[in-house]
């Protein structure tokens, strides 16, 4: 085996008409869609403030309703609730951070509505029993990071402390900013109960052993550095009910007035500018690319009916107000880009290295031709170059992997063809030139197959075939079809 990286980049040498000329005899590479450039500006349709302060009051609205109810699981039904009923007591720390609320309440108590990641919850409490253990609740501030670091976080530590001691900022806040363990810091810090068992006795032990309220901490742990508050301590399991609504944006507050600034940006985009209108209300302006064919354009996603209207729009053309799933999206054309062939300029550094490796290729074949013709033993001419010969054995003619040479397809067929005992003549493959002797070679003997052989071949042929007519079937069909796209009239609509 000859691999083509033995041949040196020195002992290269790439001209430009060689480059020319790869670039003449391979024009489909380097062909492109149409493709257009693009500034755009977005109107969210994502709910506001203004829609959680409205689902909240409805939510408000069955507050004493729920905690008159008898049938809770019923009630929840009713009112579409979007959290199951739960039906077994929950242990301190299986109850999610959501749900922690039910061990402020009382049996019979709902809580006031309030906000949760993309959801409106009220909780209520429907029964309280004492725990098999004692349980603390807690947030926490985790600083990460080794040796050559921890001098610095213990300083970052014990600034926060003081920050905290002081009231200068409250701890969710920090949890957010400092805390390297994002999953708790994205609720402020929140780690809800813990037992004893749940962390190690080193962080548990002066949890469990600080009053409600207090600081705990610095405490290193684990190249860690965690400050803890503790929040609460109950010894109750709990089963509760939660009436939730996720948060939606409201067709009339929200959506429709998105959509009304997203027509005025484009009247006033196409008076005073894309920019200038741009600036005068706060937007930011963003570019894109999109390519006829694919729907997919980078910072938008999938989005076929933008690029429908961009198939309609000339360069420097502002568009009417475009709805998506998302958003509401208003763009300008900033250069348009015709089908056909890149120029050569455009594509000479990916023609270089293309041509270098033709050129690798050619230059070790050319090598290993002429030891061929210098040797007709294999031992001898691999002993001349030092290299080894190596042997393979229970190759099967459907392989497409020689072992120790990696991917090497047209190596195994040049196996097959071979006259066993015979030093073939070069063999260029994927990744290096060969040169093979066939020790030994067993054919297969159709006589030999059995008749599930048979009907496994039978299918798979029955089923290329089959394949291949409806390729045929579905390409006249095509041929002979008479379609107008007019989707993009739908989205103008």
């Amino acid at each position: 085996r000859f691999p083509f990286s033995d041949i040196q980049d020195e002992d290269i040498e790439v001209s430009d008409s060689e480059i020319r000329n790869f670039y003449r005899a391979n024009q489909d590479m380097f062909k492109r869609e149409k493709t257009w450039r693009f500034s755009y500006v977005t109107f969210s349709k994502d709910a506001t403030a203004d829609d959680t302060l409205r689902t909240m009051n409805r939510l408000r609205d069955f507050q004493d309703e729920f905690a008159q109810t008898q049938r809770d699981s019923i009630y929840l039904v009713q009112r579409r609730s979007e959290t199951n009923y739960f039906t077994n007591f929950l242990s301190p720390n299986d109850v999610r951070p959501e749900h922690l609320v039910a061990f402020d309440l009382e049996p019979g108590q709902v809580s006031d509505p309030f906000a949760f990641g993309s959801k409106v919850h009220m909780v209520k409490l429907l029964e309280a029993r004492p725990a098999g253990a004692n349980y603390t609740r807690a947030r926490q501030i985790v600083l990460r990071g080794g040796e050559d670091v921890r001098a610095e976080n213990l300083q970052l530590a014990e600034s926060l402390m003081a920050q905290l001691r002081d009231g200068s900022a409250s701890f969710g806040t920090l949890a957010r900013v400092q805390s390297t363990d994002r999953s708790s810091a994205n609720r402020g810090g929140e780690l809800g109960f813990l037992s004893r068992d749940d962390r190690d006795a080193a962080i548990t032990t002066p949890l469990f052993n600080a009053s409600v309220g207090s600081l705990v901490g610095p405490i290193v742990h684990n190249n860690q550095i965690f400050i803890f508050e503790v929040t609460g301590r109950t010894n109750r399991d709990v089963r509760f009910a939660d009436l939730s609504r996720t948060v939606e944006a409201d067709a009339m507050e929200t959506v429709e007035r998105q959509a009304s600034e997203a027509d005025d940006f484009a009247f006033f985009a196409r008076e005073d500018g894309f920019e200038n209108e741009a600036e005068r209300a706060g937007l930011e302006v963003m570019e894109a690319v999109a390519t006829a064919g694919n729907p997919f354009i980078s910072g938008l996603g999938q989005s076929q009916i933008i690029l429908n209207n961009l198939e309609n729009m000339r360069r420097g053309r502002i568009s009417d107000v475009i709805e998506t799933d998302d958003f509401f999206i208003v763009l300008r054309v900033d250069n348009i880009t015709d089908a056909g062939v890149r120029p050569l300029d455009d594509v000479r550094q990916q023609i270089e290295p293309l041509v270098r490796s033709e050129k690798r290729r050619q230059v070790m074949e050319q090598r290993v031709a002429s030891l061929r013709d210098q040797y007709s033993d294999l031992d001898a001419l691999a002993e001349s170059q030092d290299k080894t010969v190596r042997s393979v054995s229970s190759l099967r003619m459907n392989a497409t992997n020689i072992s120790g040479a990696g991917r090497e397809p047209i190596v195994v067929g040049a196996a097959f063809g071979l006259t066993e005992g015979q030093l073939s003549n070069p063999v260029v493959g994927d990744n290096a030139v060969f040169l093979l002797v066939v020790d030994q070679r067993t054919m297969a003997d159709p006589s030999e197959m059995s008749s599930a052989d048979r009907r496994q071949i039978a299918d798979r042929l029955q089923q290329s075939r089959s394949q291949a007519f409806g390729a045929v079937w579905v390409d006249r069909l095509k041929d002979g079809a008479r379609i107008r796209d007019h989707r993009r009239l739908h989205t103008q609509l």
